[in-house]
């Protein structure tokens, strides 16, 4: 995995106030934490943060910042967005040490044509991250599963995935990863109607039995 740069500035903390101040500037306020380190406050620039989003999850970036930063390899652990405006409001980061193994959530990919869709099931993703470790360097960008060949009723597990050298599955290797269902038969309003007409009449058969044996033990 190649290594993206990204320049970044040291902030004052001041609350919310003065991130407002930051975003209306054009950036991002940060944070970049790990391996023992304190906690140190960033601002970054709005536009290349995007960018770096916009390649997908688990970039390994090399924060690049002025005399008396000390430049860090990192992963963005989080990420907040204005929900109406999209705006990144805010950004962590992790500091990796590339000679040690991490854990990180890859996306699965589905690939093909299902079979079983065609004839018509109901393709379901029921895992959408495989949780793995691996070195920093070596992130896969997403694993793929062809579904061509799976019918109605077929399913793979966690542990179908083909992982590569150095990559190893930290989560339930039986655990459904995707399946096809069988689509659930709705009933109709006619014959909804019909079950109703059925259960009226027969409560109206057993209704004069019931009047009868009333009748008998009142007299």
């Amino acid at each position: 995995m190649d290594k993206l740069e990204l320049q970044v500035d040291l902030r004052e903390a001041g609350g919310k106030g003065a991130a407002r101040r930051t975003r209306a500037k054009g950036h991002v306020p940060a944070v970049v934490y790990g391996i023992g380190a304190d906690t140190i406050t960033l601002q970054v620039d709005e536009r290349r943060l995007s960018a770096i989003v916009r390649m997908g999850a688990n970039q390994i970036i090399d924060l690049k910042g002025p005399d008396g930063f000390e430049d860090r390899l990192v992963l963005l652990k989080e990420l907040q967005q204005h929900p109406v405006s999209r705006q990144l409001i805010h950004a962590d980061f992790y500091t990796v040490d590339t000679s040690k193994t991490i854990e990180v959530d890859i996306p699965i990919v589905l690939e093909g044509k299902c079979i079983g869709v065609e004839l018509g099931g109901v393709l379901d993703l029921v895992i959408r991250d495989l949780h793995v470790t691996c070195m920093p360097l070596a992130i896969p960008s997403s694993f793929s599963v062809d579904v061509t060949e799976m019918n109605i009723g077929d399913s793979r597990n966690t542990s179908d995935i083909v992982l590569p050298e150095g990559v190893v599955l930290a989560m339930d290797p039986d655990l459904t990863l995707v399946q096809v269902a069988t689509p659930r038969v709705e009933e109709t309003p006619e014959e909804e109607e019909g079950a109703e007409d059925e259960a009226a009449a027969a409560a109206d058969g057993d209704k004069p039995a019931a009047e009868g044996a009333a009748e008998s033990s009142g007299s």
